[in-house]
């Protein structure tokens, strides 16, 4: 039994000690695999122990290392520093993160971050355990992120110097802004009197040159009396430079006008060729003088673009007139037009005297008249190419010339095919443009025809032009004395204005007025639709794109708003009313409402406001006459339209002044049932 139990304890033994190699070897291996240097110090300071990542930071064998002096594997400078932090250990069980400095075998010093704890066994001090993580990368960083504090505190210094400096420039750039303002203020004080004394001296010119324009033409028919030919010679003179004066005059207003800004494209779908030979027209008689022959070489389809047709017809005047001045006798002239898919391009050549290289780049400018022959040849006043070139320029195009001495020269100018879309949005954002600066207000007037199609079908060629245009002069004719833009297409006329509310709801009313005159005087079976809308800046929008949209949107069409109004029938005759009824309903008009009498008429009117009344005069109780007077005292009834019918002479004298002043229709009994018609709508 004793050897049984002697095995046992020996077998024990044998277990433990195995534990402790176990338990020594997991130790060792993580003390080995520790990064930081891991240091274990005697209580007679020498080295017990150090793991493999110290001996590869130092450059030592362990066997080196092992029993020698801490101190030696420190920087001297720091012994005390480090007896001291020792001894703190020792008080404190354990310190943290003081930086000290470690040397190599090689002498070489390492700056590492030391923390250590005291090492205990049964209350006695056994050593101190130390741990130095080395800091040369920290320390390279911080050492970099001070010297980029350095550099950023400099540059900090050098932005305040350029701030500062900044501040003294923009100073200096404030008061060269005020002076330059003040400069261009009186610029453009000088260029408006300029351009008021050429506009007023012009106008001026105009009166007396147009006096003696005509009594030159009257001495030049011989009306006074026969002319002998030196005087018919010396009258000829005269009449020749009155022209040139005349046109001289014109151009000094085209270009002032031009270069302040107060000429503006009134834009409509033109057909360029169209126009072009509108103008051949006119100045081929002049051409034929000379017997100079023309060509045009033009599409065969019709060519049409958003143009302003007096700017297009005035750039083809001065460069066709220009050809035909500097054409000699029996010279050739060719017009040509081509369509392409971005633009449309003109050309005007001649075979003339041409024009020298050096000066084409010239001939655009104000007063320029080059390759004129001295003495008596072909004048000009040097501004109708310059015009020309503004004009071209206004409508995004562009112009220039080809020529040869002595073999002619060729004008070429080109118009841009912009889409209504384009042009419009354009219109309108320089027109807010203008208004912005101005603090005004513009406003967008729609008036659309919308049977256009119909009307071209069922009208003659071209009648259905001839219904439209005669509404685009009636509504230029409302907006005479405003400052307008008309922009039209083939069925809709949009108007630009710079209008306060108060007058565009005036101008809104008369062009509302417009339609309603032109909707049914052709015929009562082709009754025209129309569409009407409008919007402002900068209550409706304050942008182009914004301000059209809501003006389209709001767009609203005539007949449809109208036919959805109310009319009040007043008579005391019930087949009377029906007959009214059946009469309206058949135009398609289906909200009536009745009454017998003046005072059941009232009764309803002060429930529900009609937007028409027909009204009978002669009724019992209370008559028409009085119903007019009692609505006209009433300001929510005063403006309400009522078209009269009676059988009697209307007796006007029993209607108050202001009633006559408001000029109501009246039908006689029995009446005409399309008088009646045309009467209603154009109340509504």
């Amino acid at each position: 039994m004793k050897f049984k139990g002697r095995i046992r304890k020996k077998i024990a033994f044998k277990e433990e000690q195995k534990e402790i190699l176990d338990q020594r070897g997991y130790l060792e291996s993580i003390i080995s695999s520790i990064t930081d240097s891991l240091i274990v110090v005697n209580p007679d300071a020498t080295l017990r122990s150090v793991n493999k990542a110290t001996l590869d930071l130092l450059g030592y064998r362990e066997d080196e290392l092992i029993g020698q002096p801490v101190k030696n594997i420190f920087l001297q400078e720091e012994e005390s520093i480090l007896h001291k932090y020792f001894q703190k250990i020792i008080d404190a069980g354990v310190r943290y993160n003081i930086g000290l400095t470690l040397l190599t075998k090689q002498g070489k010093a390492i700056p590492v971050n030391f923390s250590g704890a005291l090492m205990q066994q049964d209350g006695k001090i056994i050593g101190i355990v130390g741990v130095a993580r080395d800091i040369r990368q920290i320390t390279a960083i911080i050492s970099d992120l001070e010297k980029k504090e350095a550099e950023l505190e400099e540059r900090s210094k050098t932005l305040t110097r350029m701030q500062r400096a900044m501040l003294h420039i923009m100073d200096d750039l404030d008061i060269a802004k005020k002076e330059m303002h003040k400069v261009n203020k009186e610029l453009q004080t000088l260029d408006g009197l300029r351009s008021d004394f050429v506009s007023t001296v012009s106008h001026e010119l105009r009166t007396p040159l147009t006096t003696m324009k005509e009594f030159a033409s009257i001495i030049l028919d011989e009306i006074p009396g026969k002319l002998t030919k030196e005087q018919k010679e010396y009258m000829d003179i005269i009449s020749g430079n009155i022209d040139r004066l005349a046109r001289l005059i014109n151009n000094l207003l085209d270009i002032s006008k031009i270069e302040s800004g107060r000429v503006e494209l009134k834009r409509a779908l033109v057909d360029i060729p169209n126009l072009a030979n509108s103008v051949i027209s006119i100045i081929k008689p002049e051409a034929q003088g000379k017997h100079i022959e023309f060509k045009t070489l033009f599409p065969v389809a019709a060519l049409n673009l958003y143009a302003d047709p007096d700017k297009v017809v005035q750039v083809f005047t001065n460069l066709i007139g220009n050809a035909i001045k500097f054409t000699e006798e029996n010279g050739e002239i060719t017009v040509e037009i081509k369509d392409t898919e971005q633009e449309a391009i003109c050309s005007i050549a001649d075979t003339g005297i041409g024009i020298a290289p050096e000066n084409l780049d010239k001939i655009f400018g104000k007063f320029q008249q080059f390759g004129r022959e001295p003495g008596g040849g072909a004048k000009g006043t040097g501004l109708g190419l310059a015009i020309s070139k503004e004009l071209v320029e206004m409508h995004n195009g562009r112009i220039w010339a080809e020529s040869k001495p002595g073999k002619g020269s060729k004008f070429i100018f080109t118009l841009p095919k912009h889409n209504k879309e384009y042009i419009l949005h354009e219109t309108v954002e320089k027109r807010i443009g203008g208004a912005k600066k101005e603090n005004k207000e513009v406003s967008i007037f729609i008036i659309r025809l919308d049977d256009y199609l119909e009307f071209e079908e069922k009208l003659e060629k071209d009648g259905a032009q001839k219904v439209f245009l005669p509404i685009l002069a009636s509504v230029e004719d409302v907006m005479r004395n405003e400052d307008f833009l008309t922009l039209s297409s083939k069925n809709e006329i949009i108007v630009l204005a710079q209008l306060n509310k108060q007058e565009a709801s005036d101008i809104r009313a008369r062009l509302k007025r417009i339609i309603k005159e032109h909707t049914f005087e052709i015929d009562a079976q082709l009754e025209k639709g129309f569409s009407y809308g409008y919007a402002t800046y900068p209550d409706d929008a304050d942008n182009a794109k914004d301000l059209l949209e809501r003006a389209y949107k709001s767009c609203v069409q005539e007949r449809e708003a109208r036919l959805k109004k109310t009319i009040m029938i007043v008579d005391d005759q019930p087949e009377l009313r029906n007959l009214l009824k059946k009469i309206l309903y058949s135009s398609g008009y289906s909200n009536f409402r009745e009454a017998g009498d003046g005072n059941e008429a009232l009764e309803k009117i002060n429930t529900a406001i009609p937007d028409l009344l027909i009204l009978d005069l002669k009724m019992p109780r209370m008559s028409g006459y009085e119903v007019i007077g009692m609505l006209k005292e009433n300001a929510q009834t005063k403006d309400i339209p009522v078209l009269i019918m009676s059988g009697y002479a209307v007796e006007v004298g029993k209607l108050e002044e202001y009633v006559k002043k408001k000029a109501i229709p009246v039908v006689a009994k029995p009446f005409n049932i399309e008088q009646l018609k045309k009467l209603v709508n154009y109340l509504l």
